[in-house]
Order: C-alpha cells, then structure tokens, then sequence
C-alpha cells in the first residue's frame, strides 16, 4: 500500500482560528501543537493584538511559537502580541528538557527592547537554567520560574466551588 495520508491538525486549527475575529483574544492555551511550517503561528498569532497569556503545553514543535513572538522573524517592524506579559512552556516528558534556551532568551530580550517586555516566563518539566541563562532571562522577564516537574491539568475541568 502507497503512502498514508498525514493530516496535519494544528494547521487545520490556524485555518480555523482565522476566520474568527481574534484581535480581542486575551488568553489561548496550545495543547499538543505540532505545527509543520514556522509561518503558521506567526499568521495565527499576528492578529491577537490583546493577548496577554499563551501556554503551550506539549508541544512538539513550541520554537515555531516562540519564533513567531520573536520580534525580527519577519519584520523588525512588528511585535506579535504586543501586550503579551506571561508564557508559560511545558514540556512534554524529558526528551523535550534539552531544549535551546537561547531561542526564548533571544525573543524576550528583543520584545523588551520594542517594549513589549514579559513579565512572567514559566518553564515546566525542565531543569533549572544554568546562572549565565538565568541571568538572560532574569534581564528581560519580571518573573522566571522553572520546574522540573509539572502536572499538566486543564483549567476548565475543575468545576467544583464554583456555585453560587
């Protein structure tokens, strides 16, 4: 048998998320997200003018993300997300833990000198940065915090004392 068709889902959900109005978009979480070009992000990502959270938790690919949030991937010109203050990463298990640092430092740094500067970064099921990194992160994000375990649980499936 020939080769299998492959559907690609997170590109399917960016084809999706544009054709709603999402410039008032203030929170989105991205569950197990593999993006398969790094373009897609940056095209779902660019109109959320007032998103001021972004999880991504499990992805695969999360540096598609964080190169879309990066203010020079397409243009020096244009902050995605400008009024971005927390990303949170969470890995997916320890194959994902030794990942380049310098990517998020790069991005935060460049965000905070178009003064889009984050005020908390939260790094989960990773290790601990080493002091040089820290430092990088530390200097262009108020808040870094990184765990090397997390459990991953959805928000929305906790509904108890919520009655009123």
């Amino acid at each position: 048998m020939g080769e299998s068709l492959r559907v690609d889902i997170t590109h399917l959900v960016f084809e999706s998320l544009a054709r709603f109005d999402t410039s008032k978009t203030e929170q989105l979480k991205i569950f197990h997200g593999n993006p398969s070009s790094m373009i897609a992000p940056h095209q779902a990502l660019s109109p959320m003018g007032n998103l001021r959270s972004l999880t991504l938790s499990q992805c695969k690919n999360p540096f598609a993300f964080i190169n879309a949030l990066h203010p020079t991937f397409l243009t020096s010109d244009f902050v995605v997300c400008p009024k971005l203050e927390e990303l949170v990463l969470i890995f997916r298990s320890y194959e994902d833990r030794d990942f380049n640092i310098e990517r998020v430092i790069s991005m935060a740094a460049a965000r905070a000198s178009k003064g889009s500067k984050l005020k908390s970064l939260r790094i989960m099921n990773w290790e601990e940065p080493t002091p040089f990194e820290a430092w990088g992160l530390r200097r262009n994000v108020s808040h870094v915090e990184c765990s090397p375990e997390v459990d991953v649980v959805d928000d929305d499936s906790d509904s108890s004392d919520e009655e009123d």
